[in-house]
């Protein structure tokens, strides 16, 4: 019964507050004929497109392109000023992604790097500071990434990671057998840190489905 109400309230969300552009609908579309429908929700990218525009950024980072599903829901909030990086690893999402960018009529504000988050982070010679930084990729290097990241970001910079419930088992004390006991616990660090556990962001967990975390840098 409650998951039929769930799904009943997200239908209801999705209805009256989601529009998504055919480039969207598109890439959804390819996305699933490819077993590869791991993208956001569509109410989940209206929320990540509506902290973007609240944020109204000048530099923003993705780590992990995919096809470009959650890109596209940026590049709805962002102004003429705004430049975003977007990362993904594997060469035929970043083929595929780019296909689906030149596109884009914001096209010229985006560059897609084909390179791990690690190596982005590590090698990339960055002109400014991150004023928004969404982090949807390998659950095991979410923190990894933040730490990263942290050198680069602006004051008052947006955070968000996404699917940080993971799969529901960070509501455990302890790792669920068969799963990476590092992967919980570094996802369970990278939430306590956004929401405010070592002082560097003051944050917040949305309650979306897959979860999404939300930390504003101090």
């Amino acid at each position: 019964m409650k998951s039929v109400e769930v799904s009943n309230r997200v239908e209801y969300i999705e209805k009256h507050f989601v529009d998504e552009t055919v480039m969207m609908k598109q890439i959804a579309k390819d996305l699933e004929a490819d077993n590869k429908a791991i993208q956001v929700a569509p109410y989940e990218g209206k929320i990540l497109s509506e902290l973007v525009r609240l944020k109204n950024p000048r530099s923003v980072v993705e780590i992990g392109t995919l096809y470009g599903y959650s890109l596209s829901w940026i590049l709805e909030a962002i102004d003429s000023e705004a430049k975003v990086w977007s990362v993904e690893k594997l060469e035929d999402n970043f083929a595929k992604s780019i296909s689906f960018l030149n596109t884009h009529n914001k096209a010229s504000q985006v560059n897609i790097v084909h390179s791990s988050g690690i190596d982005f982070f590590e090698k990339w010679d960055f002109s400014q500071k991150i004023d928004f930084l969404f982090i949807d990729a390998d659950k095991g290097n979410y923190l990894n990434y933040l730490n990263l990241a942290l050198p680069h970001l602006s004051k008052g910079a947006v955070v968000v990671g996404d699917n940080t419930f993971l799969f529901g088992h960070v509501l455990e004390d302890s790792p669920p057998e068969n799963y990476s006991k590092n992967t919980w616990s570094k996802m369970k660090e990278f939430n306590e840190i956004l929401g405010g556990s070592t002082g560097e962001f003051s944050g917040m967990m949305l309650p979306t489905l897959q979860g999404m975390t939300v930390g504003i840098k101090n």
